[in-house]
């Protein structure tokens, strides 16, 4: 009986040890889920009504030197008419085609990080046809979408716990049957705090080579990149 009793505790034991060890296991990974967020991430709007969307960052406790957000929409529904800085990053770029935004932001500071949670940028969004449009994070395990680096340089994004934003309009005179033909533009803007012009007419980014080279050269470096060509 009281060997019995020995093996009886013994084996309670490691059920709590196991049980212990894989809530410690799911409460890491939980924790380790750095992701983008929009606010709002749904809204119902006229036609031809502007309103701003957050785009937000969540690194769960790991310092990051930079992230960037690749971002695409239905052109026949909304359009992005502006991207406006955001606060948790010391310098943001971005560049708005056809369809796709790029989003991203790092500091002059190669040295510099930053935990927690805050404002990468605030978008513009108009409503250009009654419908229904998402505002689509493109992101996968490789590194020309949406990303969140370390100091190392390594992504750690959480693609799984992003959430897309749904958008509908309504009021517009007709409902558009296809997706109009315009004139993509792109812009650069950035806010350096020594040097900058401003703003600039480039080709589109490579996204993933894009934020994290600034490590190696800051601003100078990140106009480069922009002058990369992409094939969106």
């Amino acid at each position: 009986m009281f060997k019995f009793s020995i093996f009886k505790i013994r084996t309670s034991f490691i059920i709590f040890l196991l049980l212990t060890t894989g809530c410690l296991l799911l409460a890491a990974k939980k924790v380790n889920a750095q992701e983008f967020s929009l606010t709002p991430s749904t809204a119902s709007n006229t036609v031809g009504q502007e309103f701003t969307v957050d785009l937000n960052i969540d690194t769960k406790s790991i310092a990051v030197s930079s992230a960037d957000v690749k971002l695409t929409y239905d052109t026949a529904i909304m359009d992005v008419v502006n991207v406006a800085d955001g606060t948790f990053f010391s310098d943001t770029a971005s560049y708005v085609g056809a369809g796709k935004v790029y989003i991203g932001g790092f500091f002059q500071d190669q040295s510099a990080t930053k935990t927690g949670t805050g404002k990468l940028a605030t978008l513009t969004l108009k409503g250009k046809g009654n419908g229904t449009s998402q505002l689509a994070f493109v992101c996968s395990t490789s590194k020309d979408d949406s990303n969140i680096f370390d100091s190392a340089g390594n992504d750690i994004i959480k693609c799984t716990a992003i959430k897309n934003g749904t958008y509908t309009f309504s009021g517009g005179s007709t409902l558009p049957t296809s997706t109009p033909t315009a004139t993509t533009t792109a812009t650069l803007t950035s806010k350096p705090t020594s040097t900058g012009t401003g703003s600039a007419t480039m080709a589109p980014p490579t996204s993933g080579m894009f934020f994290p080279t600034v490590l190696f050269g800051a601003a100078g470096v990140l106009l480069t990149i922009f002058g990369i060509a992409l094939i969106l």
